[in-house]
């Protein structure tokens, strides 16, 4: 779920590859974006995520940077 999706928990489910990795192709604008990982439901930070954010109805966010 992020920014790019408003949020949506069903708006890019991730799907599984044939190795066992979880993956999902999102086309984001330039900038920097706010997500977070729905993990059984459960919103979760991206510990490998190139910052943080503040986020309303969150505590923090994962954020990536798109140039």
């Amino acid at each position: 779920i992020g920014d790019f999706n408003k949020w949506r928990p069903n708006a890019h489910p991730l799907r599984r590859r044939e190795d066992g990795w979880w993956f999902v192709e999102v086309a984001l604008t330039h900038g920097h974006h706010q997500y977070l990982f729905l993990v059984d439901g459960v919103p979760t930070f991206d510990p490998l995520a190139a910052g943080t954010a503040q986020v309303d109805g969150f505590s923090k966010a994962s954020l990536i940077a798109v140039s």
